[in-house]
C-alpha cells in the first residue's frame, strides 16, 4: 500500500512540475511588448538600442544601449518571413519596417535564440507595439512556417482575407518558394 502511495505522490509531483513549466513557457512565449525594460529578469534576454539600418522586411541592425564603439547587432525578426528584396513586394516589406523602426529610433528586442548566420532571433518592440505582428497585420510578410505563435497566424489570416498588402496580389509567392526556385 505504501508503495502505491509513494508512486502516486511521485506521479503527482512530476505532473505538477510539468504543468508549472508549461505555464511558465506559455507566459514567456505570449509576452507582449508593453513595459519592456533592458533589465527584465524572467529568463528572457531583452536588448534595447537604436536602429542603425534596416536590411529588408525581416532583418535590421541595432546599436545596443550602453555599448560605445561596438559593432551593431544583426537582428532577424522571429517567426515571420518577408519577401526577398529582389522579389515582388520585397521593397515594400523593407520600407514598411523602415517606417515602423526608422534609423535612430529606439527599439527593444525580446531575444529568443541565434540563427545559423549569427543573427539574433527576436521580436522587435517599439512604443509598446510588436513590430513582427504589425508587419503581419499589414500584409507585408508571411508567418514563418517552422515556428509561428497563434496570434501571428491569426494576423496573417486576417490580412489575407482582407487582401491587405501583398495579399492584394493573387500571384504573391512565399519567400521560401522564391528562394527554392532561385536556388
Amino acid at each position: 500500500m505504501q508503495r502505491i502511495s509513494f508512486s502516486f505522490a511521485m506521479a503527482t509531483v512530476i505532473l505538477l512540475m510539468a504543468c508549472c513549466y508549461g505555464i511558465a513557457m506559455a507566459a514567456r512565449n505570449n509576452r507582449n511588448c508593453d513595459n519592456i525594460r533592458a533589465d527584465d529578469e524572467n529568463g528572457e534576454s531583452v536588448i534595447c538600442g537604436r536602429v542603425t539600418f534596416v536590411n529588408d522586411g525581416d532583418t535590421l541592425r541595432l546599436s545596443p544601449d550602453g555599448r560605445r564603439n561596438s559593432a551593431s547587432l544583426r537582428i532577424r525578426l522571429l517567426e515571420i518571413d518577408a519577401p526577398e528584396l529582389n522579389q515582388r513586394h520585397g521593397a515594400e516589406a523593407r520600407d514598411a519596417l523602415r517606417y515602423m523602426a526608422p534609423t535612430g529610433s529606439r527599439v527593444c528586442i525580446l531575444v529568443d535564440n541565434e540563427d545559423i548566420y549569427g543573427r539574433l532571433l527576436g521580436r522587435v518592440c517599439r512604443g509598446g507595439a510588436d513590430l513582427n505582428l504589425r508587419l503581419l497585420e499589414d500584409g507585408h510578410v508571411w508567418c514563418y512556417r517552422g515556428r509561428c505563435r497563434s496570434a501571428y497566424r491569426t494576423a496573417e489570416l486576417q490580412a489575407r482575407s482582407s487582401r491587405r498588402g501583398l495579399w492584394s496580389d493573387p500571384t504573391a509567392q512565399a519567400p521560401w518558394l522564391f528562394r527554392k526556385q532561385k536556388g
